[in-house]
């Protein structure tokens, strides 16, 4: 029985309408057609279809494409061009495409690391949580760490330098920090959830510019930067879910979604100005996320910011709004076996008390979980715009592995860090930050105290 009746319309809230019109017997099996309405700048995330065929008949404008193999092709920007020439038209060249074998990551050097102080045992500093921690790295070394709607600096011994804001609705105040980062002239800035303002802040904390709010592109939740290009526009994505669109578009409760997630270019004064890319977000059955779930990622610094899917590595890095390059390497995880199956339960369940973790991992069994385990957890561009990438990590592995690309594509050095807890929250990580030679993670104490570790990394 056929799931859907025809006409079947789904409007992604970005830019694009697809209409499934009708199913065609043939010879060789069924095909859908439809109609496909895409805004300027919108589409469908890189994809690849391992067993169907996509046709495309494009009525009018035009559209962009890539094809790095004969069999592959991946809708991206309007206007873009395969990557063996320009546009015949003028459009913007495609990026170069680096691709990451098995043999090249594993033959990186292998880095190791120690630990130089800690945010453990520091009175003035009370970390409460890990949902709002965040950390970046200044030029003469000090660490500026935001948490909740305090922000502090530490000097390169761990030292409590100064308090750069704290609690407040006033100009350099915050109620929730859910962003942290460099801007491209080398300010702070910090995005508040609460108020939805955006606010850029020297090292010593004055106030440099406020954007009142990055207006909702598609959805009431403010959007979250990504970072702050050095003209003032901001790179900025919506929620990775919005279980309250669902009725909108007429999907079911018990529908496994990917909601489309705009990269989305924002003026100076805070309006959409232009969509950059669109990347397949968080993958939920209504308000719940899945086991194992696939979703984007992202980081950025200054002028260079970096995007893709989880679901393989596959990053598009960009400097400003220009994509530089891409790099991909074959799919590594395949289905997830019975025993992190039980160890994800295990790290669920240990998470909430007893009630409500036992029915949230009775609820998930339910759920249809992706047949193979995502590749990528995590990326950060560190503060030299190399780009880590972090392998995914079931819930419960003590280390994460990360590897280490110069922004020409070189894999320079793979290292192993410890994990924070449980990592059940998709697309972040205990990796805060990365500088020359140091790095900043999230930590727990088996008492459940969450800290900052600083360590020195031993490049090889």
């Amino acid at each position: 029985m056929h799931r859907y009746t025809y006409p079947h319309t789904i409007d992604n809230g970005a830019g694009e309408r697809l209409t499934f019109l009708r199913r065609v017997p043939g010879p060789t099996g069924e095909r859908v057609e439809g109609e496909n309405v895409a805004s300027p700048g919108a589409g469908p995330p890189m994809h690849v279809h391992h067993h169907q065929d996509e046709v495309f008949h494009v009525q009018r404008g035009r559209i962009g494409y890539q094809r790095p193999l004969a069999a592959i092709v991946a809708v991206m920007l309007a206007g873009c061009s395969a990557p063996d020439g320009p546009a015949a038209d003028g459009g913007v060249q495609a990026p170069q495409t680096v691709h990451l074998t098995t043999a090249a990551l594993a033959d990186a050097p292998e880095w190791g690391s120690t630990v130089e102080f800690s945010t453990l045992g520091v009175d003035t500093l009370q970390i409460l949580g890990s949902e709002s921690l965040f950390a970046r790295f200044l030029a003469d070394g000090s660490l500026v760490i935001a948490n909740g709607s305090n922000v502090v600096r530490l000097g390169r011994d761990g030292a409590v330098q100064r308090t750069l804001a704290r609690s407040g609705d006033g100009p350099g105040e915050f109620r929730l920090i859910v962003a942290l980062g460099v801007a491209g002239d080398g300010s702070l800035f910090a995005s508040d959830h609460l108020t939805g303002r955006l606010t850029q802040f020297s090292a010593d904390g004055a106030v440099v510019r406020i954007v009142p709010r990055l207006r909702p592109f598609s959805d009431a939740m403010p959007a979250s930067p990504i970072t702050v290009l050095a003209g003032g526009r901001t790179i900025a994505v919506p929620w990775q879910w919005r279980p309250a669109a669902d009725a909108e578009s007429g999907v079911s409760r018990n529908s496994v979604v990917r909601d489309a997630v705009p990269v989305v270019v924002y003026d100076d004064e805070g309006a959409p100005a232009d969509t950059v890319l669109t990347l397949a977000g968080l993958e939920r059955v209504g308000g719940f996320v899945v086991p194992f779930p696939r979703s984007a990622v992202y980081d950025g610094r200054g002028s260079r910011w970096v995007a893709g899917p989880s679901d393989s590595l596959d990053l598009m890095i960009y400097d400003g709004v220009t994509p530089e390059r891409r790099l991909v390497a074959a799919k590594a995880n395949g289905a997830p076996t019975p025993r992190q199956r039980s160890q994800r339960d295990d790290a669920v369940a240990a998470m909430f008390d007893a009630g409500v973790g036992s029915g949230l991992v009775e609820r998930q069994a339910r759920m249809s979980a992706p047949a193979t385990l995502p590749d990528v957890g995590g990326v950060l561009v560190d503060a030299s715009s190399r780009i880590w990438v972090g392998r995914y990590l079931v819930p419960g592995d003590p280390e994460r592995e990360w590897s280490v690309h110069s922004p020409a594509g070189a894999t320079v050095g793979r290292i192993r860090l410890p994990a924070f807890g449980s990592a059940l929250v998709p697309y972040r990580t205990e990796l805060l930050d990365a500088t020359h030679g140091r790095v900043a993670l999230m930590r727990e104490t088996d008492g459940g105290e969450v800290y900052v570790e600083v360590r020195r990394l031993e490049e090889r």
